[in-house]
């Protein structure tokens, strides 16, 4: 099973909301750079995002890519508890053989530390890391690729 994490794109500092911050000109550029050289590797059979605006962005950029709908859920806000979704995860896994999620930190650097077995890995904007694993367990994962966006 192959594992696509990315951190959404660089995003306005101030909105009505956290949920409501958008994307800047640079989170935009940055996204589709960096897509192009992952999706030039990977091709997700599966596309998840969180339901803040600017993960919603960044996954539609990368739906018109790599022509895969966009399935959202809120157990990739920022705040979501890890335990929750990485038991979601479990069963998406299950079914699907190369998943890419676009979320937030904390949650992907937290995501990310479980699998690899780590601290913690923080991410960038715009930052994609790939991991494979035979199970989704704790330390069970291989980080396989990065790609960040040239500045």
């Amino acid at each position: 099973m192959k594992l696509i994490v990315m951190r959404h794109g660089e995003a306005e500092q101030w909105a009505n909301s956290d949920a409501e911050r958008q994307l800047t000109l640079r989170g935009q550029k940055d996204n589709t750079q960096v897509l192009t050289a992952l999706l030039a590797r990977h091709s997700p059979s599966l596309l998840c995002a969180s339901p803040f605006v600017r993960a919603q962005q960044t996954a539609q950029r990368c739906s018109e890519m790599c022509k895969q709908p966009i399935i959202t859920s809120s157990l990739l806000v920022p705040d979501a508890p890890i335990h929750s979704t990485l038991d979601w995860l479990r069963h998406v896994l299950e079914e699907q053989q190369t998943v890419m999620l676009v979320s937030h930190m904390p949650l992907v650097g937290e995501l990310l530390g479980w699998l690899l077995g780590t601290e913690g890995e923080p991410l960038g904007t715009s930052e994609v890391r790939v991991v494979t694993m035979d199970v989704v367990e704790y330390g069970c994962a291989l980080a396989e690729g990065r790609w960040i966006a040239a500045r």
